[in-house]
Formats: structure tokens, C-alpha cells, sequence
């Protein structure tokens, strides 16, 4: 009998693969298209020309948009973004998600782009059959905190984009926490306050990339940092209202750590020395916070650093002349900041950075400014 059963399964499938995509998975698609053209009108079917009810092109694997596994025939990649094509004069959108709960292969979906405001349909968490889901593209709408609640049952995301969206509130109070596979979080430009709460970092040992900025965050970064989230890559904290000194050893415990971004707030205090241990980091920016004390020369050990950026800060003394050994420095800038003495050899690696990088120094000289250092001996 078992035998039987595996052989009748190998055959639906193979039937399957050979005569088209999966009827539910079909018309799921279907059924999306449609609630598309009920605001939009026939302008959708501009974007989604190929999804048709037509025999000669009702196998949805061959859509565009639509990438299907060449085994199982199941869909596993939905590129659903901009199907709303009067995006700039839109009202919100209440998308049904139970539309997606006929994808048993679904790995990756994009929705970005669509003015959606809210998920409608059975929110019952045994109801989705979305969990070998791992991508989730929900950048660029108009979704708040009831989207946060859907989320929390998809378990095996593992990046998030809710970028521009209107979520409000303190993350300890969202439910995201149950994404402990999170490798990719970005919640860039939404509405969030409150303290970086630290039991809710705790949950995301495995993430990768964290992108707070644009929001409305206070308080300092919490001390213990580096130890909630050892694989870290990349944080962005920009545009927040955090304040306090730079964790030591929070910070520099980060040594995965490839870009750290923490401009556009008001830290204060020296830069931390151990932050010339983060070996990998290939940018840096303290920009636009309060920061004192003197560029530190154990930032030349930052062999990998591309970009550095120390610029509208209060810093003091002069720029060292170990910092020439950056060898891959792209972008470099110390401007607005009350530093003096002469800038570094220009035939060696500083020559390549003009005027900008080094203006709003009243006391910096030689080139390529237009100051001679001799008024300064």
C-alpha cells in the first residue's frame, strides 16, 4: 500500500511538471491579478500580460514574475512588486494573504511597492501554510503594527524588508520576536521609538544586517551588543535621537562587522580606541553627532575601510598621518570639525581627496586647501 501510495505521488508530479503549474498555485495567481484590477482597473494587465485563463498560456510556471521549482512544479519565487502601476495617487490596499496560503514551495516574495495597508483573511496561525517561507519584501507601503502580527508565524524568514512602511511604537512591544532565524532585519524609515530593547535583540543570534535608521529611537546603544549579536554584518542606527557615548566594549566586540553606521544622532565622547580592532569594517560613519576628543591612529588599522566619514563632529588635533596607509579609502571626511595642523603627505594616499573633505577646519592647512601652513609655524 505504501509503495503504491509513493508511486501515485511520484506520478502527480511528474504529470504535473509535464502539463503546468499546480491548479490551487494557479489560481491563487489568478486571484491576485484580480484583486489588483479591482482598484486598478485593466492598467494591471500591463503588468501581468502572460497570467491568463487561456489554455495556451495556463501553465503559471511560464508567467512572468513567477519562478517555479523545475522538480516539484510547486512556485517557489513570487516577484509581485509595483503591481500597482498608479503608485504616486494611491489609496491603501487590504490585500487578502489567504491568497498566499495555497504555496506549499514558497520561498521568496516580493511585494514592495503596492500601497498595501493592511493583510485581511483568517489570521489563525494554523491557517498558514507559508512555513518554508525564508524572503519577505514588504518595503515601500503603507503597513503599521497589525502587519507585525501576521509575521510573527511565518518561523522560517529569514530577511525581512518593512523599510518605509508606518510602523510605530517600541519594537519590545511587536511580534517579531518569534523570527529567531532572522539573518536580515530592516525597518528603515518607519515611526519606532523608545530605548533598542535589548531582550528583543537577544532573540536574533543569527542576524546578519540591522537597519534602524530614519526612526525615532532614544537612549544609548546597550553595552552588551556585541555578545546579543555576534554574527552581525552591518548596523545602521542613522537619523535616530540616540545619545550617550559609543559602548566599549559593546561596539568592538562586533568583529564580523563590515559597516557601522551611526550618523545623524547625538553621541558624544571620544571614539572608542577599539573600534581599530573591527579589521573587516570596509565603512564607518560617525558623522553629525557631537563627538570630541582627537582621530584616533589606530584607525589605520582599518586596512579594509573604503569609506570614512568623521565629518560635522568636535573633533580635535590633527589628522594623523598613519591614516595614509588606507589603501582602499575611497571616501574620506573630517570637514566641520575643529581640527588642526597640516594635512597629510598629498603624494601619498590623501592626495586623491579635495577641498570638501577637510573645509569648516578653521585651523588645517596645506593642500588641498588653499592655506599655507607657514602662517600657522
Amino acid at each position: 500500500m505504501k509503495s503504491f501510495l509513493l508511486g501515485f505521488t511520484i506520478l502527480s508530479l511528474q504529470i504535473n511538471v509535464l502539463y503546468g503549474c499546480f491548479e490551487e498555485e494557479r489560481s491563487a495567481l489568478l486571484d491576485f491579478k484580480a484583486s489588483v484590477q479591482a482598484i486598478e482597473g485593466d492598467t494591471a494587465g500591463l503588468l501581468l500580460r502572460s497570467w491568463s485563463n487561456e489554455t495556451s498560456s495556463g501553465d503559471c510556471c511560464k508567467w512572468e514574475r513567477v519562478t517555479c521549482n523545475s522538480t516539484t512544479g510547486h512556485v517557489i519565487m513570487l516577484f509581485l512588486n509595483e503591481t500597482r502601476p498608479n503608485y504616486d495617487d494611491m489609496s491603501g490596499w487590504s490585500l487578502n494573504i489567504s491568497i498566499f496560503h495555497h504555496f506549499m514551495e514558497l520561498r521568496s516574495l516580493d511585494l514592495s511597492l503596492n500601497a498595501i495597508a493592511e493583510f485581511i483573511g483568517n489570521e489563525d496561525s494554523k491557517s498558514y501554510k507559508l512555513n518554508k517561507l525564508e524572503n519577505l519584501d514588504l518595503s515601500w507601503n503603507y503597513l503599521d503594527n497589525q502587519v507585525l502580527k501576521v509575521l510573527g508565524q511565518f518561523k522560517a524568514l529569514k530577511s525581512l524588508y518593512l523599510q518605509n512602511n508606518v510602523i510605530s511604537g517600541s519594537l519590545s512591544d511587536q511580534g517579531l520576536s518569534a523570527l529567531s532565524n532572522l539573518k536580515i532585519l530592516n525597518l528603515h524609515f518607519n515611526e519606532l521609538n523608545g530605548t533598542l530593547p535589548i531582550q528583543f535583540l537577544a532573540n536574533f543570534k543569527s542576524l546578519e544586517i540591522l537597519d534602524l535608521s530614519w526612526n525615532e529611537f532614544t537612549g544609548s546603544i546597550p553595552s552588551n551588543i556585541g555578545r546579543l549579536l555576534p554574527s552581525l554584518k552591518v548596523l545602521t542606527l542613522s537619523r535616530n535621537f540616540l545619545n550617550g557615548n559609543l559602548p566599549t566594549p559593546g561596539l568592538c566586540q562586533l568583529q564580523k562587522l563590515k559597516e557601522l553606521d551611526l550618523s545623524l544622532n547625538s553621541f558624544r565622547g571620544a571614539i572608542p580606541p577599539c573600534l581599530g580592532k573591527l579589521t573587516q569594517l570596509n565603512a564607518l560613519n560617525l558623522s553629525r553627532n557631537h563627538l570630541t576628543g582627537s582621530v584616533l591612529k589606530t584607525l589605520s588599522n582599518l586596512s579594509r575601510v573604503e569609506s570614512l566619514d568623521l565629518s560635522y563632529n568636535s573633533l580635535s588635533g590633527e589628522i594623523p598621518q598613519e591614516l595614509t596607509v588606507l589603501h582602499f579609502l575611497k571616501f574620506f571626511s573630517v570637514a566641520y570639525n575643529k581640527l588642526s595642523g597640516r594635512i597629510p603627505d598629498i603624494k601619498r594616499r590623501f592626495g586623491k581627496f579635495d577641498k570638501s573633505s577637510y573645509e569648516g577646519n578653521s585651523l588645517l592647512c596645506g593642500v588641498p586647501l588653499n592655506k599655507s601652513c607657514k602662517r600657522f609655524s
